[in-house]
């Protein structure tokens, strides 16, 4: 199973101090891109065009299922774009140079290795336990989707699945640790009301009690009956 970081270490990435205009700082804002942008593939991440955002929508074609996707743009990534904006090239990100389909996959690949191996680093230098790659952030984002009960479809919708039953594979791991969340917490209300029922009932008994008693001493003082007599066997 891939290893799906949680809230927590997606925060340990944000914080690691890293070298401004590294390599290492690259794939760390990537990363944390293709997290924001809905689990956003690396390989479309590494091809995004600037041409592909405009009025802070991103559209990109799925390049495994030629999905389209559309994304807005969220703060959080634009200051990642900003960063690495530059008039020099037509891509988003600094990793391909070449507009030749053929010599800019080429470059991916290389690229892509480069990148994982970083990742795996970065993770290390993070603080995050386990080992970290490009598919991490996309099953990641899935993960916490889910988790945060949103609809499966607009998770498939948002990672560019063209049959939902893709995108349950990517959250099966989870999906019995839900349902034991949600039955633990269906019974914990179930039993505490059955627990205040109770302790109603309780002080229910107690003031009919008190009742019962003030009723039988005010009965028969007036007729001089002491305390004793009251309660004689």
């Amino acid at each position: 199973m891939l290893y799906q970081p949680e809230y927590a270490d997606i925060n340990k990435l944000r914080a690691v101090q890293v070298k401004p205009g590294s390599f290492m700082q690259l794939v760390r804002d990537v990363f944390l891109f293709c997290f924001y942008a809905c689990g956003m593939p690396f390989v479309d991440v590494a091809f995004l065009k600037k041409s592909q955002i405009k009025g802070g929508i991103l559209v990109y074609h799925r390049r495994k299922t030629d999905q389209v996707v559309q994304i807005k743009l969220e703060p959080c990534m634009q200051e990642i774009i900003n960063r690495y904006r530059s008039d020099g090239s037509d891509y988003v990100f600094p990793f391909l140079t070449s507009q030749d389909e053929d010599t800019a996959y080429r470059e991916y690949k290389r690229k892509f290795s480069y990148y994982n191996k970083t990742l795996k680093t970065l993770g290390k230098l993070a603080g995050v336990d386990k080992p970290l790659s490009s598919y991490v952030a996309r099953h990641t984002w899935a993960t916490l989707a889910f988790m945060s009960s949103v609809d499966m479809a607009v998770i498939a919708q948002a990672l560019g699945h063209t049959d939902v039953k893709t995108t349950r594979i990517y959250v099966e791991d989870i999906g019995n640790g839900k349902q034991n969340s949600a039955n633990k917490k269906l019974l914990d209300e179930v039993l505490k009301k059955r627990s205040s029922v109770q302790e109603v009932t309780s002080v229910q008994e107690v003031q009919l009690f008190s009742i019962y008693w003030v009723s039988t001493v005010a009965a028969c003082i007036p007729h001089g009956k002491g305390l004793e007599q009251i309660f004689q066997p």
